[in-house]
């Protein structure tokens, strides 16, 4: 088999995008000044032929040019995929930190590719979706591609369109039926005339994969990678990035747990265990101030050394179980890419609060009615049902404080079931 091509077939997913965040590994490690090359086993230089390499090879394999090769879709290229958009954004913030670095052909490449994927947004209004596949993941990450192809190519004729798109698809990230109808002024016009979408509920709780899903409110960390690219440009980002941002960080905020991790009441099917290096905590405290973000990241890269010391071999997830889709891989460059995107925006001086206090002000009662799901949050802990969990069937979940680190999120807890010969009955 190809050691490129993952079971199953080609699948640009696990390649492009597990490439944009080793780039963005890559340039953070390039322009650091506590780069060791002993630690490390390699030069500097060998890190920036590697940028330069790997970036002449995915520009050449897009869809806007020239070669092809048997990993990926769309006859060996790839481009114009429901997430090829998150690809480039990630790539250009890599691509933006070497910029005086590459060479000349590499970084020309690499914008007209930027601006290809850019181009596909002219005149386009944002999808619209609220139950079961939330569009806020393909709005945020659009919104992100186009902050980045507005803020480093500003004298190409779509750029003023770009930024629009951008600030459209931004606002319709996290939407409410209530938006549709608000007649408050937003950036010169009726804030209902700039949203035409509805991805969240009322309570702003959000559905992926079938159900509530908690990882899909911290899409939020696209918009705040949106934003950095105008800040690292010298730009001051729009407010059309921000709206509703903070009303969702108060709902994902109730499922965090102590020691980092995130609680699923409605079932998880992706991954346990994986440290979250959220760009959006850091942020959440530094620019908003929110302690209880500066924990969280310092908790997940906390569990996140040590999770390295444990293996010993330099894998980031080494305590994290069996991936979902056996994308370990992915995993694995996806925490290289969140240090990198950390390292490139700076990183806080945070530090965890007791546990005390944590414990403290978490206590309380939810009741999320559109997703059939209510949490108790006490001092011995997280109690919760879920009437339609992601299998939609019932499922309960109890996280007793100190035992965080066992979580799970099976979609059996807490009801039972019955097995014969090994076969699960269906009532």
């Amino acid at each position: 088999m190809n050691e490129f091509q993952p079971p199953g077939g080609p699948i640009n997913e696990m390649i492009i995008r597990s490439l944009g965040d080793e780039l963005r590994g890559y340039a953070a490690l390039y322009q650091s000044a506590f780069f060791d090359p002993a630690l490390a086993g390699i030069e500097k230089p060998v890190l920036l032929d590697r940028l330069n390499r790997c970036l002449r090879w995915i520009c050449a394999h897009h869809l806007s040019g020239s070669r092809r090769t048997e990993p990926l879709e769309w006859n060996g290229q790839w481009g114009d995929d429901w997430e090829s958009s998150l690809w480039i954004a990630d790539i250009a913030m890599a691509a933006n930190h070497v910029a005086n670095e590459l060479e000349p052909d590499v970084l020309e490449a690499f914008h007209r590719v930027l601006a290809f994927e850019a181009d596909r947004f002219l005149g386009v209004d944002p999808p619209d979706g609220r139950w079961h596949d939330t569009k806020e993941e393909e709005n945020a990450w659009d919104s992100y591609l186009l902050a980045w192809a507005h803020c480093l190519l500003p004298d190409h004729p779509h750029a003023d369109e770009w930024l629009y798109r951008g600030k459209l698809f931004a606002i319709n990230t996290f939407t409410t039926d209530l938006d549709r109808v608000d007649t408050r002024l937003f950036d010169g016009r009726p804030l209902k005339d700039w949203v035409c979408t509805q991805t969240s509920h009322p309570d702003l709780t959000v559905e992926n994969h079938g159900s509530f899903h908690p990882g899909y409110l911290g899409c939020g960390v696209l918009l705040m990678t949106g934003r950095l690219a105008f800040t690292l440009t010298g730009k001051t980002p729009p407010p059309h990035y921000l709206h509703h941002v903070h009303d969702a960080w108060k709902v994902l905020r109730r499922f965090f747990l102590y020691n980092g991790f995130t609680a699923y009441p409605s079932g998880q099917d992706w991954t346990y265990h994986e440290p979250d290096i959220s760009y959006q905590h850091a942020v959440m405290f530094e620019e908003f101030g929110d302690r209880f973000a500066g924990h969280m990241l310092w908790q997940n890269l906390k569990y996140m050394e040590e999770s390295m010391r444990d293996a010993g071999d330099g894998r980031f997830n080494a305590r994290m179980p069996h991936a979902a889709g056996g994308r370990y891989f992915q995993f694995e460059t996806g925490i290289m890419g969140q240090l990198g995107t950390l390292a490139i925006a700076g990183v806080p001086d945070i530090s965890p609060i007791s546990v005390e206090e944590f414990r403290r002000e978490q206590i309380g009662t939810d009741a999320y009615p559109y997703v059939w799901l209510q949490v108790r949050r006490s001092k011995q802990g997280l109690f919760s049902f879920a009437w339609r969990s992601l299998s939609h069937s019932v499922m309960g979940m109890v996280v007793p404080a100190g035992g965080e680190d066992t979580l799970g999120s099976e979609q059996d807890a807490f009801i039972g079931r019955f097995e014969i010969n090994g076969e699960r009955l269906k009532p």
